[in-house]
Order: C-alpha cells, then structure tokens, then sequence
C-alpha cells in the first residue's frame, strides 16, 4: 500500500494562519499563470494544504492509508485539483484579496465531497468496514469514516417532507439521522451489496424512511386508523393517512423471505420481476422510466403488475396484520 506523502505548509513559520496561506499561495498561483510547471506545483501545494484538514482519508494511527482510502484520497485531490484550477481561471490576482478563505474553502470542499462520494465509493466504504473484526479499533476508525462520508455526500435522502410541519420535520429528520447512523455502525454486517439494487444508500436511505415514522410514532402523533383490506401495492402507496403502511410492505417485499416475489416475473424478462416493480414503485419511479430500464412496454408492466397486486393481496395483508 502506497504511504500518503504531504508537503507540511506551515513548517517554515512564515504563516502562521492557514487562511493567510492558502491565500497568499492563490496570489502566487494567480501571478505564474503563464509559467504551467510553477503554477501547478503552487497548485499541488495548495491542495496538500487544504488536505491537512481533511475529515476523511485520516490516517489510523499514523499508519498508511489500506487501499481504499487510499484510492478515494487520490479522487479528492484530483478533483480539488480541478476545483482551484477552474476557479482561478474567473479571477484575477486582485479579486483573490476580496476572498473570505473559510467560506471558499466550505463551499468547494462540499462540492468536491459530492463530486467524489458516489454511491460506489461509499459502498466500498462500508465493505471496507465489514472486514474489520467487531469490536476492533480498526472496525471503529472504518465506521467513522464511512459516516463522515454519508454525511458529507449529501445523498441521504429527505423522505416525507409533505407529511409534516416544517419545524417538527426538522426534528423528526434530525432524529432519525441520528439513530440510522447509529444503525449502521451497529449493524454494518447486515449490509448486503447484492441487495437493495446493490445501491449501498438504497440500504440506508430505507432505513431512514422508517425511522422517519419511528420517530413519529414516539412522538405521540400516529393515527390509530388502521387499513382494514388491501387492493393493491399502488393503493396502499397512495394512503396519505397511513405513513407506516408503505414501509411495512416495502421491507416485507424487499427481503422476500421466500423468494417468491423475485421468482415471478414477465416470461423471459427475469429483471422484470414483481419485486422490482413494487420497489420502484414504492421509491417513486414512473412507468415510463421502468419500461426504459427493463426494455419493457408500458402496458405489459401494468398488466403484469396488476395481477401480481391481485395474486399477492392476501400475503401482504396478512404481514400487515402480523
């Protein structure tokens, strides 16, 4: 494994400040604009700077970086890189003295996290954690930078914002973040990548959208009503009065206990099965975007979709009764 090579900026004693540096050394990047070679070593410099600061790629006790935080620390530099460099192409040496270096660094920094951290990247992150020993120190620095990385991503999703007031979802939301991080450092090792579409934020942005109504649930505020008779997935989808209904069938049809939702699918179209349907379905996809992904028309996927509704109906209203 590569070890991680920084140029310390602040060694010399000049700077003091990392504010005054950093902009001190977007002059001098600014001024041998016509001097490549020069200018890109300033570049370099510059972002070697700002990745002292880094929240994630930390090293573990000095240690080098295991490949996987190697390869996503060589993505964020790279793309800083790029950032800067567009960047000081807009402006000239005089505009940089109106910069406010914290808010600049704040603002580039989290587009260059959103840029890198895909959901590719944070899947290797959590597989990463997975092949540390529970209870490890390794297993802990793995899972606290897998959560910086959920975190400064920005793809957790915002489920159900209608549902409720603005303050109380608010803290609602915060909650349920709080307690689906704790989640997955508790039980990282659920983790399936061949699940879930193999989308690693399908597996946590689901469960935030439960514990979306976990929360609500606790807080007092959960209807009594309940649905007495299903129709179809897409009625109960639609129920505005009943916020658990949705995630109950969603779990139930996601996890297939006996693999029969899976199994039953369009003659010859195996992608084209009722699991996937209702799963898409359920994260809001319409018909168009699903016959454009599985090569299916329209009126086949309904129609196939319908009697499944109809063949399933007894099932799934029996686990909701359970």
């Amino acid at each position: 494994m590569a070890k991680v090579l920084f140029v310390s900026c602040f060694s010399n004693g000049e700077y003091h400040d990392k504010d005054q540096l950093i902009k001190q050394l977007l002059r001098e990047a600014q001024q041998k604009k016509n001097l490549l070679v020069q200018r890109n070593l300033v570049l370099v410099r510059i972002v070697d700077t700002i990745l002292l600061m880094r929240p994630i790629c930390r090293q573990f006790n000095g240690q080098p970086l295991d490949i996987v935080y190697q390869e996503l620390y060589d993505l964020i530099k790279k793309q800083l890189l790029q950032e800067i460099n567009q960047y000081l192409e807009q402006f000239n040496v005089n505009d940089i003295n109106d910069i406010v270096i914290s808010q600049w660094l704040e603002r580039i920094q989290n587009k260059v996290f959103r840029q890198v951290l895909d959901d590719n990247q944070l899947k290797k992150l959590g597989l990463a954690a997975q092949n540390y020993p529970p209870q490890s120190a390794l297993r802990s620095y793995a899972l606290t930078e897998l959560i910086k990385a959920i975190q400064l991503s920005g793809r957790l999703c915002h489920p159900h914002q209608e549902r409720f007031p603005a303050q109380f979802y608010q803290l609602l939301y915060e909650e349920a973040m709080i307690e689906t991080l704790t989640y997955i450092c508790l039980n990282i090792d659920k983790y399936d990548p061949d699940r879930g579409n193999k989308k690693f934020m399908n597996w946590v942005n689901f469960r935030l959208d439960k514990l979306i109504f976990d929360c609500y649930r606790r807080s007092n505020y959960l209807p009594s009503q309940q649905l007495s008779s299903i129709q179809d997935i897409e009625e109960i989808y639609q129920k505005e009065n009943q916020p658990f209904l949705s995630e109950i069938i969603y779990q139930y049809i996601e996890e297939d206990p006996d693999n029969i939702f899976k199994l039953t699918h369009i003659r010859n179209k195996q992608n084209a099965n009722f699991q996937n349907l209702a799963l898409a379905r359920f994260s809001g996809k319409n018909w168009e975007e699903i016959s454009k992904e599985l090569d299916v028309a329209i009126p086949t996927l309904s129609s196939f979709f319908q009697r499944c509704c109809q063949k399933f109906a007894s099932l799934l209203q029996k686990k909701l009764q359970e």
